[in-house]
């Protein structure tokens, strides 16, 4: 499955492994939440970008834990995990403006991610 417009993505569901977002980003790898757990459980969706043809490749984590506090009250934590790397050689990845361009881009696809898990009746 392609998305090529947020609007296109599930509300209530994960994207499926194999699926294709923006062009860019490919989904390696989706956790759901467990449904038997009593206290805590962790969905997440991994994506992955780049070539290994490329100098510049990576993933991101995008996580929703949800839990039960020591106050019995629910909670919800969200967590974005990124890494880059240049799979062309063993250098270190350029500090440029590549990496100043994907800092900025990764956060603002968090910050959209964030505004429509708000939205979500949990």
């Amino acid at each position: 499955m392609a998305y090529w417009s947020s609007s296109n993505i599930p509300g209530c569901s994960l994207p499926t492994p194999h699926s294709t977002i923006f062009g860019i980003f490919r989904v390696v790898d989706v956790s759901t939440f467990d449904a038997t757990a009593e206290r805590e459980s962790t969905a997440s969706v991994d994506l992955a970008f780049g070539s290994d043809q490329r100098a510049f490749a990576g993933a991101h984590r995008l996580s929703v834990r949800q839990y039960v506090s020591d106050a019995d009250l629910p909670k919800v934590t969200l967590c974005l995990s990124c890494v880059t790397c240049n799979p062309t050689s063993s250098t270190a990845m350029n500090t440029g403006v590549l990496k100043a361009f994907h800092n900025i881009y990764a956060k603002l696809l968090f910050s959209a991610a964030l505004s429509r898990t708000i939205a979500l009746p949990f």
